[in-house]
């Protein structure tokens, strides 16, 4: 395993996110999915990120149906055009390539819920 030089089995790329093993990129946000490509096989980690795309996937609709549940109290949420398009994003996942879009998605939604009257978690 190799951080820096060329000529590795593994190779880490910290700069561009990704992990390169058996002549396949495997990309990533932060150090746990960076150990995750490191140990596991290939198709074993693009595996698991279709399984947390798809908790995503199930996540977003479960918010969106509390959206509908709070707005009939009078309190109101501005997340729900952000949550379908997370959603939507969630059950279109390819690969680890759309991981960052993913990431920085999900990031500026916990943001701004937590700047949010009515928060959702």
């Amino acid at each position: 395993m190799c951080f820096s030089e060329d000529g590795c089995d593994i190779s880490v790329d910290g700069n561009n996110r990704f992990v390169e093993k058996n002549e396949t990129r495997m990309y990533f946000d932060d150090d746990s999915l960076m150990y995750g490509a490191i140990f596991s096989d290939p198709v074993v980690y693009e595996c698991q990120l279709d399984r947390l795309m798809a908790r995503t996937e199930k996540l977003s609709q479960i918010y969106l149906s509390k959206i509908s549940l709070i707005s009939s109290t009078g309190c109101e949420s501005d997340l729900d055009s952000d949550l379908v398009y997370l959603r939507e994003f969630a059950n279109g996942f390819d690969d680890s390539r759309d991981l960052i879009s993913a990431i920085s998605k999900i990031e500026n939604i916990g943001n701004r819920n937590e700047d949010a009257h009515c928060k959702l978690w």
